[in-house]
This record gives C-alpha cells, sequence and structure tokens, in this order.
C-alpha cells in the first residue's frame, strides 16, 4: 500500500515538475524525492506532536514564563555553536562527499571527539562566567547556567542526526524521530496535567528526556564506526571548518539577536508573545525546512552545476509564494488561538512571520547550495562577515525606535533575509562571470 502510494505521488511530482520547468526529472531528482519521502513521513508524524505539546507549554505557562523558556533556548542555541565549533556542518560535507567508508568513519569520529572535550570545557567556563552573561542579558545566573547544560545534551543529539543525515539512513531517522516527538508529547501532556507550578524549568524536561533517548538510539548505529583521533583527517577539513566556524558564528549571533534584543529592551513578556507568534508559523514550516534539508543538502554535494540547482528553486519558490503566504497566516492564526487569550492576535504581526517563514526557506536552500561548494562558500562567506554591522545598524534603529515594540524587531529579521539573498546572488554572479 505505501509504495503504491509512493508511486502515485512520484507521478504526481513528475506532472508539476514538467508543468514548472518544461521538462523531465532527473535521475538525481527522483533520487532526492525518494529519500525525502522517508523524511517527510518522519517529520509530519512527529510535527504533530511537537505542535500539540509546544502549544500545551505556551498555553500552561503563559507569555513571562514562555518568555524565559525561549530565552534559555536562544542562549542554549549560542553555547551549541561554540561547543559544535563548526564539526557538525563540516561533518556533513566531508562524510557526504567521500566514497571511502573508512575516512567516512575517521571524519565522524573527529567530530564527535571534538564535542566531547568541547562540551565539558564550555560547561565549566558557564560556572565563571554566569553573572557575567546575566548581567549583559537581564537575567539570572541560574536560567544561564541551565541554558548551557541543556545545550551540551541537545548538542550531541544534533551531532549524531547530522551523522545519520550524511550516512543516508533517512528511514531509521525518520523513526526515530517519531519516537523523540512522542517522548516529548508525553512528557509535556504530564507535566501540564500534574503540575501546578508555572515554571519555564519543569519544561526543559520533555527535550532533554527525548534527546537522550535519541543519543541511545543513534549510539547504537554509530558505536561501530567511531575511531581514534585522525590528524590527517582533520587538517584536510581545516580549511572549510575555519570557515563554517565564522559563519557559524554569526549567524547565531544573529538569529538570536532578535530575543536577546526583545528580553534586554522589551521585557520577558514581549519575548514570550514573539515567541508563540514565531512558533505559529515556524512549528510546520520548521519542520519542512528540516525534512527538504535533510535530503537536499548530502545530494546536491556530490552536483556540479550549482547554477542549475539555484535557477530550479527559483522558480519553484515563485510558484509557491502567494499559496505559502497564505497558508502560514492561516495556521498561525489558528495555533494563536490555541495559546489561548493572554497572546492577543495581530495581523500584521502574523503578515511579517508568513513572510519571514517563506524567506527561511528560501535562504535555506541558498545557504545548503553555498555550503556545497567551496567557491561559492568562500566568496559569500566573504561577504557574510559584514552582516553583523548592517543587523548592529538595524537594531540600533529599533532600539531608537522601541516604542513601536515588535514591528522594529519583525522588520529587522526580513532584512536579515533579504541580506542573505542578495549574498547568494551577487555571489553566483561573480563566479559565472570570471
Amino acid at each position: 500500500m505505501i509504495s503504491n502510494i509512493k508511486k502515485k505521488l512520484m507521478s504526481l511530482a513528475e506532472i508539476i515538475h514538467l508543468r514548472i520547468f518544461g521538462y523531465g526529472m532527473s535521475p538525481m531528482m527522483r533520487d532526492f524525492l525518494g529519500h525525502l519521502s522517508w523524511s517527510f513521513f518522519g517529520i509530519f508524524i512527529s510535527s504533530i506532536f511537537l505542535f500539540f505539546g509546544s502549544v500545551l507549554i505556551g498555553r500552561f505557562l503563559g507569555p513571562t514564563e514562555y518568555g524565559k523558556y525561549n530565552l534559555v533556548l536562544a542562549i542554549s542555541n549560542i553555547a551549541m555553536v561554540i561547543i559544535f565549533f563548526g564539526f557538525d556542518t563540516t561533518a556533513v560535507k566531508f562524510i557526504s562527499e567521500s566514497s571511502d567508508k573508512e575516512k567516512q568513519n575517521r571524519y565522524m569520529s573527529n567530530s564527535l571527539w571534538a564535542i566531547v572535550i568541547s562540551g565539558p570545557t564550555i560547561i565549566m567556563l558557564s560556572f565563571l562566567l554566569c553573572g557575567f552573561i546575566s548581567k549583559i542579558i537581564n537575567t539570572d545566573s541560574q536560567l544561564v547556567l541551565t541554558a548551557f547544560l541543556f545545550a551540551f545534551v541537545v548538542a550531541v543529539k544534533t551531532l549524531l542526526d547530522s551523522f545519520i543525515k550524511a550516512f543516508h539512513k533517512f528511514k531509521y531517522q525518520s523513526f526515530v524521530k517519531i519516537i523523540e516527538s512522542l517522548i516529548f508529547f508525553s512528557t509535556v501532556l504530564y507535566l501540564f496535567l500534574s503540575n501546578e507550578e508555572h515554571n519555564y524549568f519543569y519544561f526543559l524536561i520533555p527535550t532533554l528526556l527525548a534527546s537522550l533517548v535519541v543519543i541511545f538510539l543513534y549510539g547504537r548505529i554509530l558505536s561501530g564506526k567511531l575511531r581514534k583521533w585522525n590528524k590527517a583527517q582533520f587538517l584536510h577539513s581545516k580549511k572549510y571548518l575555519k570557515i563554517t566556524l565564522a559563519v557559524s558564528f554569526i549567524g547565531i549571533f544573529i538569529g538570536t539577536m532578535d530575543r536577546l534584543f526583545i528580553a534586554k529592551y522589551l521585557g520577558i513578556r514581549e519575548l514570550g508573545i514573539y515567541s508563540a507568534y514565531l512558533m505559529s508559523s515556524t512549528i510546520i514550516i520548521g519542520q519542512l525546512i528540516l525534512a527538504l534539508i535533510n535530503v537536499f543538502f548530502p545530494m546536491i554535494n556530490k552536483v556540479k552545476n550549482k547554477k542549475a540547482i539555484i535557477s530550479k528553486v527559483d522558480k519553484f519558490m515563485i510558484v509557491l509564494f502567494i499559496p505559502l503566504i497564505t497558508f502560514v497566516a492561516s495556521l498561525s492564526f489558528f495555533v494563536l488561538k490555541l495559546f489561548g487569550s493572554q497572546y492577543d492576535i495581530n495581523w500584521f504581526y502574523i503578515l511579517a512571520v508568513s513572510l519571514i517563514s517563506f524567506l527561511q526557506i528560501l535562504t535555506t536552500f541558498y545557504g545548503a547550495i553555498t555550503s556545497s561548494s567551496v567557491a561559492l562558500f568562500r566568496l559569500t562567506s566573504r561577504i557574510y562577515y559584514f552582516k553583523p554591522i548592517f543587523i548592529i545598524i538595524l537594531y540600533l534603529f529599533a532600539y531608537a525606535f522601541s516604542q513601536f515594540g515588535l514591528i522594529c524587531v519583525f522588520f529587522v529579521m526580513i532584512c536579515s533575509y533579504v541580506y542573505d539573498i542578495w549574498n547568494t546572488k551577487f555571489a553566483f554572479k561573480t563566479i559565472t562571470t570570471k
């Protein structure tokens, strides 16, 4: 039955592809959609449980505690970049590119050993610096320490997940994601029904518990591939690693600046409301992006003609623009109603997050394409280094006009994605005209 449904969907995809692009699908595209079906299966099932679990958290905690919950996630994202040190993206690239199984195992092992060393080191440093960090972002030391401890567990899970993706074990990955989401939802539901204290800390437990189970399940598959640290493999990936680390730091700085800015200057309650609006769109769109990139990035590493891929992405996104904006806006309105009366409906915010979702999908595709080419990655990285200056200037304006509240932050977010689109287009034009 499943195979018949898959065949019918593949035939439908062939017709759509022919209508949009004017020619049939290539073998690479068929392979991509074949793997994608497993990713979508896992993502579709897991997103249902993640959706209801996340709504229960926001509804139970209310804007203020939900703001603290999301501040922990923001700080932990920064901590994870420091813990990863660029090894997460680098491992996927070199494992996907290599056809030598022993080399693949060495790339994987190098990344894992690096995290084992960096993780505890970063946690120890957080004990020393938590007071300083808490003053900068206007929060308490306990929240900062919680975020760093939380980050280490999630970082290990995320790294192992990237290995599974790089080894193209999409079927196994999809089932693990379903198990992860089930554990998350059931734990959230238990806390929702049994816990009377509205404290953000308790609702970090579901993610931690689910992450530990995933680490165990992935560890069983990957343990046989573990090798000693290999200096030759490290030196081979060193140049790419440097660029990845720099880009990751800039990316996470920009990606968390919105929440840190809101927490410090607009208040923790506003952060809770802002997070609810973002979650109302990204709970589905974020999972969709994860499914697409899960298969897309490992596969395009082997494709030489990047220009053809980006042209295909552009055509597809133009067709998708109005339907996607309409779908996300409707979804966001529905989700915010589920959050409860504490979260007011603002149609400007809804339209803003809908546009952000569209831009997020487009820039994620662009980022995967540029990351798969060393020449493109270097050029976009050079331009990308100027982005923090651009974002800081925008946030200075946001601070000056902070009386307009979250509108200013949404505007900065949209400008940030537009900058990334321009960066990719400029890089492609520069390389193709040489």
